[in-house]
């Protein structure tokens, strides 16, 4: 659990640190209407099975227009904050020493990198670890944010699963499922 508070605390660390420069005001998609580059292709989900695409019907439904599918803050986000990509020093204890992989980095919100951590901690320490950073995440984030958060860390995990961990999908939907209104779309 010290792991997990000690990477909440640096997601505190970097809130608002853009304030007052020019990358504050540049918008970071989250691609929900359209593909990503590379990533997050609808398609993807919409042929891979009923399950999935309703998931992406969900997705497409949290935001009401193509402005909307964005965010925009002063916080640095990684852009891919899970546990792999940090490095304990034993020696001390098992604190962290560094976050590394920062090559995608922009300016957003750090609500962003908590949903991704949410989803990896989903299958690398399901249960009360998992559940302390979505709780988090749920205190931090209003309900809109929340939605665009997590709706983009499912598109983005089950697009990925699918293309190259097919006999997974089932649990990331699962996962992603537990914060989308899929009632509009197939039924799971």
């Amino acid at each position: 659990m010290e792991l997990i508070d000690q990477l909440l605390q640096f997601s505190e660390l970097r809130r608002g640190l853009l304030g007052g420069t020019a990358f504050a005001r540049i918008p970071m998609p989250l691609f929900l209407r359209s593909d990503g580059p590379g990533f997050c292709i609808h398609r993807t989900l919409y042929q891979f099975n009923h399950r999935t695409a309703a998931v992406m019907s969900a997705i497409e439904a949290v935001i009401d227009t193509p402005d909307d599918d964005f965010l925009v803050g002063n916080d640095i986000v990684h852009f891919d904050y899970h546990v792999g990509n940090v490095l304990v020093d034993p020696t001390r204890g098992g604190r962290i020493s560094a976050i590394v992989d920062w090559g995608g980095a922009q300016p957003g919100l750090v609500e962003f990198d908590l949903a991704l951590l949410v989803f990896d901690l989903s299958w690398r320490a399901p249960g009360a670890i998992q559940q302390r950073v979505e709780r988090h995440l749920i205190e931090t984030a209003d309900a809109a944010l929340f939605a665009k958060v997590w709706a983009h860390a499912a598109l983005r995990l089950v697009d990925f699963t699918i293309r190259h961990y097919p006999n997974d999908v089932d649990d990331w939907t699962d996962v992603a499922a537990r914060h989308l209104d899929i009632s509009g779309g197939t039924p799971l």
